[in-house]
């Protein structure tokens, strides 16, 4: 993880105004990587380009400091996570315990050029390169947006950054759905900046054609026999949820889907949890402190995930469980926090070897109001929603990790975070999607379509600013839920499979196949319960 910036600037700028801006972006890209932070500025005909970069390891036998420059002159400043890179010829081709990827992308890039390479990885990423030869200097994101990058471009200045301030006006999140490149030596920037959208036939990353169709897709209406199922379900069951969830059991197409998405999901969790240095945040060489958190409500979302990563981090670590709770009439006692011990609880019973540390992480209004002012602003910026603010704080706040464990002190050691950010949008997990359902008379295609703009929305609305809210203190946040393969799994499904949202099977089919794995894992409790918004109380504190 990384924080990455650069800004490009003609001979007509105000080299004081530009110099403000790189002032103004440097502790925020610093804090988003402690491991080392360099500065580059390289003149280029009638332009200068500074570049800023900051590194918080987490891949490769060694860090890799960047900004990164090659013999040639090429510079690339890489924020992300490559978990699979295939050759020209689809065979794997990158070794989890090989050089950093940042490394090997930056091979690539200056070898075949940046949108060859691009087709090829899995993964999570934000990049800014320049090619020295051509002249060019490319920047974007992966095509869900899981990472942050903003942009500012006027016709004498281009700036790119992970974080920037609120004092920046005019700045915005860049869209997932394609990668930019600017000749350097244009004489109007606006104009050069060419957009290079990603093509749907790339076969080799499936979740290009489910995450960016064409045309919105259509639903066929659920077959009469699976209507009659679910509706003898609710008849026999009678507002049960237990009941509910033990009748599913014998839906068959529903258990291959769940068989399936545990798979994926699984193999998700897998890799985001040991694609990590073997210390922590405080060490400096090999030690058995918690390396990963998770961002915990207690909901089925970070339940789940938290179950899954108890198979993959060592049983000599522990595993932070973050749990935020904003001051309401003077405790603490707020849903999230009730929901969150009683799913500590279920872990606990089924998992009873694992040392599970539940973090109460307290705020107060006081500093509620005071980190809102001097910090939370400006990471969510250019977001400046109520909801913007309300979420940017419940997650600032659990990422920072700092709060009582069994009634002492404690703060995370976690290096990475995991978050169940994507799960709703994917299978339907809000009342609205319900809502949707009875006003359009049961129109599935009308909930397919809401469904797929929530997904393709979320790296604009959620993605970027939960980056840069948990990066803010040198944690890497990974979302499991939002893996390709997971999301082009459950994209392809349609709307009926991936939630059965009718008022007659209540909350239960709301999320059905992730409710049902957990159900099948052991998690009767987390299985069924309502999902509600993460807001950890906020809401009612403000």
């Amino acid at each position: 993880m990384c924080g990455i910036f650069c800004l490009l600037y003609s001979s007509n700028s105000d080299e004081s105004k530009a110099q403000s801006i790189i002032d103004t972006c440097s502790s925020p890209i610093q804090r988003r990587g402690p491991d080392s932070f360099k500065q580059l500025t390289i003149s280029e005909d009638c332009a200068t380009c500074t570049f800023l970069a900051s590194v918080r390891w987490t891949q490769g036998a060694n860090m890799s400091v960047q900004p990164l420059e090659d013999s040639e002159g090429n510079v690339l400043l890489w924020n992300g996570d490559v978990y699979s890179m295939t050759s020209e010829d689809n065979s794997l081709s990158k070794e989890p315990s090989s050089e950093s990827d940042s490394a090997q992308v930056f091979c690539r890039f200056s070898k075949f050029g940046v949108l060859k390479t691009l087709k090829h990885i899995q993964g999570p990423y934000s990049f800014i390169f320049l090619n020295r030869k051509t002249k060019q200097l490319w920047f974007g994101k992966d095509p869900i947006g899981r990472h942050s990058l903003l942009m500012k471009c006027t016709s004498t200045s281009l700036l790119v950054t992970s974080v920037a301030h609120k004092s920046i006006s005019n700045i915005e999140e860049i869209p997932s759905t394609h990668i930019y490149s600017l000749d350097i030596t244009c004489a109007d920037f606006q104009s050069g900046l060419k957009e290079h959208k990603w093509k749907r036939n790339i076969s080799i990353c499936p979740v290009l054609k489910a995450y960016h169709p064409k045309t919105p897709s259509k639903d066929i209406p659920p077959p009469e026999e699976v209507t009659s199922f679910y509706q003898n379900i609710a008849n026999t069951a009678q507002g049960d949820k237990q009941t509910m969830m033990t009748l599913l059991e014998s839906y068959q197409p529903l258990c291959d889907n769940v068989t399936r998405l545990t798979e994926l999901l699984t193999k998700s969790v897998e890799s985001r949890v040991r694609t990590q240095p073997t210390h922590c945040i405080h060490c400096q060489t090999v030690c058995s402190h918690c390396k990963t958190g998770i961002l915990f409500s207690g909901g089925i979302d970070s339940t789940v995930i938290a179950l899954l990563a108890h198979r993959y981090v060592p049983l000599t670590e522990p595993i932070d469980l973050l749990n935020v709770a904003f001051e309401k009439n003077q405790n603490y006692n707020v849903p999230d926090r009730i929901t969150g011990q009683s799913s500590l609880r279920e872990l606990t019973s089924l998992c009873p070897e694992r040392q599970w540390n539940f973090v109460e992480i307290n705020i107060t209004r006081k500093e509620l109001e005071e980190e809102r002012s001097k910090n939370i602003k400006d990471v969510i910026y250019p977001l400046e929603t109520v909801l913007d603010d309300s979420l940017g704080c419940a997650v600032w706040f659990a990422a920072r990790g700092r709060g009582t464990l069994q009634s002492c002190d404690y703060t995370s050691s976690a290096r990475i975070l995991l978050l169940g950010m994507g799960a709703d949008e994917l299978l339907g997990g809000y009342t609205r999607h319900r809502t949707i359902l009875r006003h359009c008379s049961n129109d599935w295609t009308a909930l397919r379509a809401q469904l797929e703009h929530e997904v393709l929305n979320i790296p604009r609305r959620n993605l970027g600013r939960d980056n840069r809210v948990v990066c803010d203190h040198g944690r890497q946040s990974r979302t499991p839920f939002l893996d390709e393969t997971v999301v082009a799994f459950l994209l392809g499904l349609p709307s009926w499979q991936r939630c059965w949202i009718t008022e007659d099977l209540q909350q239960v089919g709301g999320q059905a196949p992730l409710r049902m794995l957990a159900w099948k894992s052991g998690l009767k409790v987390a299985s069924n319960l309502p999902k509600r918004a993460l807001q950890f109380g906020l809401k009612d504190s403000t």
